[in-house]
Parts: C-alpha cells; sequence; structure tokens
C-alpha cells in the first residue's frame, strides 16, 4: 500500500512540476509569438491555457514514469540516459505530431527536437543537480563520523 501511496504523491509531484515548466514554457512560446503586439491587448484562449495545462502535467507524470529507466542497476548510467533520452523523444515527437493534426516537415522535425532537448535538458539537468548536492550531503555526513 506504501508504494502505491509512494507512486501517487511523486506522480502527482510530478505532475505539478510539469505544469510548472509548461507554464513557463508556455508564457516564452507566447510572448515570442507576439511579433511587436502589446501583450496588454494579446489574448490567450481558455481552452489553450486548458490544454497547455493538462498536456504538461502528463507530460510531468512521463518524465516519471520514464525515470525508472535508472532503477535497473544492470545498465550503466551512460546507457540508463541514453534509453530514457529517446524514450521520451519518441513519446514527445508522438505527441506533437498529434498537435499538429500529423502533419510533418523539416521544420517541423527540427522545432520538435530542439524544443525537447532543451526541456529534456531542463527536467534532467535539475533532477541530477539535486542527486548531486543529495550526495555531497551524504559525503559530508560520512566525513564527519
Amino acid at each position: 500500500m506504501k508504494n502505491i501511496k509512494d507512486l501517487l504523491y511523486n506522480g502527482l509531484i510530478s505532475g505539478l512540476i510539469g505544469i510548472g515548466i509548461g507554464t513557463i514554457w508556455m508564457a516564452m512560446d507566447f510572448l515570442f509569438s507576439l511579433n511587436g503586439q502589446n501583450p496588454a491587448t494579446a489574448k490567450i484562449y481558455l481552452t489553450t491555457f486548458l490544454f497547455w495545462t493538462i498536456i504538461s502535467f502528463l507530460i510531468g507524470i512521463f518524465f516519471y514514469l520514464a525515470s525508472w529507466i535508472f532503477n535497473s542497476e544492470k545498465w550503466s548510467l551512460k546507457k540508463q540516459i541514453f534509453i530514457n533520452f529517446f524514450v521520451c523523444f519518441i513519446a514527445w515527437f508522438l505527441l506533437n505530431l498529434l498537435i499538429d493534426n500529423f502533419s510533418i516537415s523539416l521544420k517541423m522535425v527540427i522545432r520538435v527536437t530542439v524544443d525537447f532537448i532543451i526541456m529534456y535538458a531542463i527536467a534532467y539537468g535539475g533532477y541530477f543537480l539535486h542527486l548531486r548536492n543529495t550526495v555531497r550531503r551524504i559525503n559530508a555526513k560520512l566525513k564527519e563520523k
């Protein structure tokens, strides 16, 4: 029962982190799409905002589930990162195909790839910084003993 509670809790937290990152992403996308228009007069439709929020939550949960790849002790960290990157990229690419009504072009592939690399670097860069700090704290406590 504790494992299910932990799974739900961690999934919820990851979804909320996804909403945070997704909201920042949406705001940046919105600001870059203004083309000189006054931001005070620009509009974001509620359906667009809700769509972004739900998708961001689901992406956050997916990143959490995809991080289970790192639980395999049989693979090296390099192999885990490589597999995790491509599992997440394929899911991200398919999501973008769905959003773009399955229309594919070189421009779309480049945009999706660059967007994903930035998002992956933010998500897992933060995660690995957290791990590094945790290891430093543990090492500091071990040195004290």
